[in-house]
């Protein structure tokens, strides 16, 4: 593990550290994201050590910093397997730093102005000569890249970019921090996170929780509200923003999965369920999936244990004839979004039907029948109850089963019934035609 310590001669810049900051270093410490004011170059840097641990600048003490590295961790922007990661920083600083708004913040702006407050272990000769060119440091930022290059496409086209320009000379020093503490390393550039190996399943186990637990508290609104509305935005992207079908090799009877992920602007579904979801306290005798999670006994630094604690359980039934075709990537989202934060089934059904568990993330399609009947009997057949079923289907099946459209009732806590426009509906008349 790398460890900072001030220089001496440390000249601290008349910036204190706001409320803001506080509170979102607060929230991060309950999370498990260790926050340290050491760090004796740059803005912050993140590394890893059984956690997350965020290295900040004394001299940079504000909400922004700490969302950057927040932001870091959640995308996953330190697994750099294949690529040059100094580049991939830049790149990737490029997104962030637009998102968070860290190049129009004019504290930000000050410090760049005055290379001694954010860099101290950059040569003095190299600081007086700045001082005496006018250089700056650099932020990365969309004015860094061409025009035709949208940093809301995200870091990998960028990343092209540079790695295309990597010969250009490049005015100034790029800001970031130095994971050796090196001066001479630090006038070429560095990074602001230490790369880390995605196949460490430590790592991946507690970048998986990170993700799950600061995404919901998005969500959820519990979250300190400087992180903002746009790091939201951009966190959820990150699982819903390809418009993708992927074939599935091999058939299941009539089905043909695909997997299926998309970015609608809004989920009527998620609007609806999560309320009642959010609010369940799930019992882990209705045969619901237990999560692991982490809990630290006592107060014994570095010891954590996993334990499990019972996740929400939710059925989505899904009329997948031609139909519903036009509504599939809102239905797939809001299925996609719950698998990630709760146990989830589904059943598919057409001519027949189709029962996928909550391990497989495929959506399944087949033909242009409603056998709603072949739905019904897979439930019985799985004797299971679950905290909320969702039942989205255009209802254009035989009487028989009209009469039996509420029998998946008896199957759950909660009931949600959309039809074919995703408009939430009552069924009740549904049985008499209406």
């Amino acid at each position: 593990m790398f460890k900072f310590e001030l220089p001496q001669n440390y000249r601290k810049a008349s910036i204190e550290p706001d409320e803001n900051y506080k509170k979102l270093k607060k929230y991060l410490e309950e999370k498990g994201i260790i926050v340290r004011e050491d760090l004796p170059h740059g803005f912050a840097m993140t590394g890893f050590n059984g956690r997350f641990i965020i290295h900040v600048n004394p001299n940079a003490q504000y909400d922004d910093v700490l969302r950057h590295e927040v932001l870091h961790i959640l995308r996953g922007d330190f697994f750099v397997k294949g690529k040059d990661i100094e580049t991939w920083n830049k790149a990737s600083d490029v997104v962030i730093n637009e998102i968070c708004g860290l190049t129009k913040d004019e504290r930000t702006k000050f410090l760049c102005e005055h290379p001694e407050y954010v860099y101290l272990d950059l040569p003095d000769k190299v600081v007086e000569e700045m001082k005496k060119t006018g250089g700056k440091i650099i932020l990365w930022d969309s004015s860094l890249i061409p025009p035709e290059l949208d940093w809301k496409q995200g870091a990998s086209p960028i990343y092209e970019w540079l790695m295309r320009q990597k010969d250009r000379q490049e005015p100034g020093v790029p800001i970031g921090g130095n994971q050796m503490g090196d001066s001479e390393k630090s006038e070429k550039g560095a990074t602001c996170f230490t790369p880390l190996d995605e196949n460490d399943e430590t790592v991946k186990r507690e970048w998986e929780r990170l993700k799950k637990e600061i995404i919901k508290d998005l969500l959820d609104g519990k979250i300190p509200e400087n992180l903002g509305k746009d790091v939201r935005d951009d966190i959820l992207k990150r699982f819903e923003n390809q418009k993708t079908y992927r074939g599935v090799s091999k058939r299941d009877s009539e089905f043909e999965g695909y997997v299926l992920t998309v970015n609608p602007k809004r989920n009527r579904i998620l609007e609806d369920i999560l309320p009642i979801v959010n609010s369940i306290e799930p019992d882990s005798s209705d045969n619901v999936v237990l999560v692991r999670s982490y809990h630290r006994e006592g107060r014994v630094e570095d010891l954590p244990r996993e334990i499990d604690i019972p996740s929400a359980s939710i059925l989505f039934i899904v009329d997948v004839s031609g139909s519903m075709h036009d509504n599939v990537p809102e239905i797939a989202s809001a299925i996609r979004f719950c698998q990630l934060h709760y146990s989830v089934d589904r059943i598919f059904f057409s001519d027949g039907a189709k029962f996928a568990s909550s391990d497989d993330i495929r959506f399944y399609d087949s033909g242009n029948g409603t056998n709603y009947a072949a739905a019904l009997e897979i439930m019985s057949k799985l004797g299971k109850r679950w905290d909320v079923i969702v039942l989205v289907t255009d209802y254009r099946f035989a009487a028989d089963d009209l009469v039996r459209i509420r029998e998946i009732e008896k199957y759950g806590k909660y009931t949600f019934y959309y039809d074919e426009n995703l408009e939430k509906i009552d069924v009740k008349g549904k049985a008499n035609g209406d």
